[in-house]
């Protein structure tokens, strides 16, 4: 689980953010990262930006690991 949450967010408080993601790690074996974007807003990633792009990249970093696996739920072919 990959969540990003704007700093500045106006519509979802950060602390609730950060509530979910010790749940996630309580009770979960698999990976996740937080990350708080200082300045950003709830909508940040609405338009292209440089911040917009780092996220982009974050993201691509974060799910690389999986490139190997097969999604959850799929049928594998025989």
């Amino acid at each position: 689980m990959l969540v990003l949450h704007g700093e500045l967010d106006n519509w979802v408080p950060v602390p609730q953010t950060r509530e979910l993601t010790a749940h996630l790690r309580a009770g979960s074996p698999s990976p996740d990262l937080s990350a708080e974007l200082p300045g950003a807003q709830h909508g940040f990633d609405v338009f292209a930006s440089p911040r917009f792009r780092a996220v982009v990249d974050g993201i691509e970093h974060f799910l690389a690991p999986l490139d190997d696996h097969e999604p959850a739920g799929s049928l594998r072919r025989r």
